[in-house]
């Protein structure tokens, strides 16, 4: 009797233990994937490009080969066994029409026009999107938590509701509008401007892309929760205590 209740208090005692560590382990290897997503995709390209050029590579093989560096990152996705998403395969189709354009022309204006065909491409799939069962907000946010986790279970259970579901909506059209200028500015900066303020926005213009969305979306969320079209009853109740 006296050694159940010592296991049984044991594994009291641990379990609240084991959360804790799980949610470490989470926040380790999201900043794992940060450091990986600055280094392959905005700081290496950037840098392998500039220092191509010093070694005296022609400017087309070294925007082909720096821009093909975030293609190590998803290579270790597939070694590692892990998923390749969506935005992977847009990444992949993005160096592919680098090649091709370098194969075709020796333009370096048509290679830094792959950062424009891939800003709208996004920017068309999320409008697509609109006309599924899941829109383009809502496969992010269930993606990045597997439905199998407590957290996706709640996500899957949150996007039910046709409030969210609307605001989803209404975020995905942002989503849109936003890659779509970008891309704009994007084929201008490829025509028009130096080679490499062109590759080097084509490697980090996503950033400001993502602080406008992030900035509408709040003001959008702020709008409807005024109106009373948004309703979190137990995030209330906890901010009212």
């Amino acid at each position: 009797m006296t050694q159940q209740t010592t296991t049984t208090a044991l594994d009291s005692t641990t379990e609240p233990a084991a959360a804790p560590a799980d949610e470490r382990a989470e926040r380790r290897a999201e900043r794992r994937s940060l450091a990986r997503t600055f280094g392959l995709d905005i700081v290496g390209p950037i840098a392998l490009y500039h220092l191509l050029i010093r070694q005296g590579v022609d400017i087309v093989p070294a925007l082909v080969i720096s821009g093909a560096l975030p293609a190590v990152g998803i290579g270790l996705d597939l070694v590692r066994g892990r998923r390749v998403g969506g935005l992977s395969l847009l990444v992949l189709g993005g160096i592919a029409i680098s090649v091709i354009a370098a194969l075709i022309t020796d333009d370096p204006r048509f290679i830094l026009l792959e950062g424009a065909v891939t800003s709208a491409v996004a920017g068309t799939f999320a409008l697509v999107t609109l006309a599924t069962r899941r829109t383009l907000i809502e496969l992010f946010a269930t993606g990045a938590a597997p439905e199998d986790t407590a957290k996706g279970a709640r996500l899957a259970e949150l996007f039910t509701r046709p409030d969210v579901r609307a605001i989803s909506r209404q975020v995905t059209v942002v989503f849109a509008a936003v890659f779509f200028a970008s891309a704009a500015a994007q084929a201008a900066l490829a025509w028009w401007a130096p080679v490499s303020i062109a590759f080097a926005y084509n490697r980090f213009g996503f950033i400001p892309c993502l602080a406008v969305i992030a900035g509408a979306s709040w003001l959008l969320f702020r709008a409807a929760r005024t109106r009373g079209d948004l309703q979190f009853p137990e995030w209330d109740a906890t901010r009212a205590r």
